[in-house]
């Protein structure tokens, strides 16, 4: 096996890489009837034939948005893509499904998400592929990994840019972990949240902060620096 281990993992990415694929072509679907149907449309104006045919790419692309909210948490739910706490070499069963989740994540976040953020429907995105988010929250970033594995409570803020991942490498080794953001925190401009990581009620982490794992922050704390360390009370 070892002697075959490079073909076998490059087998197993093309495999992987078809579900994305898939979620992709079914949500571009409707965009297709729609310039189709546009295309068909009997107008001698060019000028005008040229507008229409532009106005309904601009619309399928939305349309194909929309439909990425829909579609990709249901692949998810359908192949249960759903990473558990672990800590497992990079080949293993556990580090398939934390790639596939986050491939299908990465759909919507490379193609579409930057124009729903922050709205109500990037919320609903992540809260479909499996993020538990309480009332009020608000997410102004997409740079968002393992969404399965990460809690928010009510009225927490994410700042532009934050990056939250529920996951990190050591010693060769990948380890997964939750992430749990408590009410009323803020989390500010460009601060990354690192796996296994715990913030308390009402607490702060300074803009372009690093919270590293295993880090557990207090209710009402603030934090701040590369490492991030607690600056007060």
């Amino acid at each position: 096996m070892r002697r075959f281990s490079t073909p076998i993992i490059i087998l197993s990415m093309l495999i992987v890489y078809m579900i994305p694929s898939i979620c992709i072509a079914l949500s571009l679907l409707p965009g297709f009837y729609l310039v189709t149907y546009a295309n068909s449309w009997n107008i001698e104006t060019e000028f005008l034939r040229y507008f229409v045919l532009s106005l309904s790419v601009v619309v399928s692309y939305l349309v194909y948005g929309l439909c990425l909210i829909v579609v990709l948490p249901t692949m998810n739910f359908i192949i249960r893509a759903y990473p558990k706490p672990c800590r497992e070499n990079m080949y293993s069963i556990e580090s398939v499904k934390w790639f596939t989740h986050n491939a299908l994540t990465y759909v919507m976040r490379y193609t579409f998400l930057d124009w729903i953020t922050p709205t109500p429907l990037n919320v609903l995105f992540y809260k479909f592929m499996g993020m538990k988010i309480g009332r009020g929250v608000h997410i102004n970033s997409s740079n968002i990994s393992d969404p399965s594995l990460i809690s928010l409570g009510n009225k927490v803020v994410i700042g532009g840019s934050a990056s939250i991942m529920a996951h990190y490498g050591q010693k060769g080794v990948m380890i997964i972990a939750p992430v749990k953001i408590d009410d009323k925190a803020t989390i500010g401009i460009r601060a990354t949240i690192m796996g296994d990581v715990e913030i308390g009620k009402g607490a702060t982490v300074l803009p372009n902060s690093a919270v590293m794992p295993k880090t557990r922050i207090l209710d009402g704390e603030v934090w701040g620096g590369v490492p991030a360390v607690k600056l007060s009370p």
